[in-house]
C-alpha cells in the first residue's frame, strides 16, 4: 500500500467517524431531525450496521415515529 493510498483511507475513515460523532451528538442533545440527517447521509454500507441502526432507531424513537422503529427492529434483529 502506498503512503497516498494509505492516506486516502485514514482520510475516508475519519470522516466516516466524524459524520457518526455528529450524529451521535445531536442526538445527545435531542437534535432528532439533525440526526437521523446525518445517519441518513452515510453510504448504505455504513448505515446498515448495527450500531448506527440502533442510534437510527434511537432518534426515531426520540421523534415519536414508532412505526419506523418496529420496522428498523426487525432489521436490526436480521443483521445484529
Amino acid at each position: 500500500m502506498s503512503f497516498e493510498e494509505r492516506d486516502e483511507a485514514e482520510s475516508q475513515l475519519l470522516g466516516l467517524y466524524t459524520k457518526i460523532g455528529e450524529g451521535c451528538y445531536a442526538l445527545s442533545r435531542y437534535d432528532c431531525v439533525r440526526a437521523l440527517a446525518i445517519f441518513k447521509s452515510l453510504l448504505a454500507s455504513q448505515s446498515n450496521t448495527p450500531y448506527v441502526l440502533s442510534r437510527t432507531a434511537m432518534a426515531l424513537y426520540e421523534s415519536r415515529n414508532l412505526s419506523e422503529v418496529f420496522s428498523l427492529a426487525v432489521l436490526l434483529t436480521t443483521t445484529g
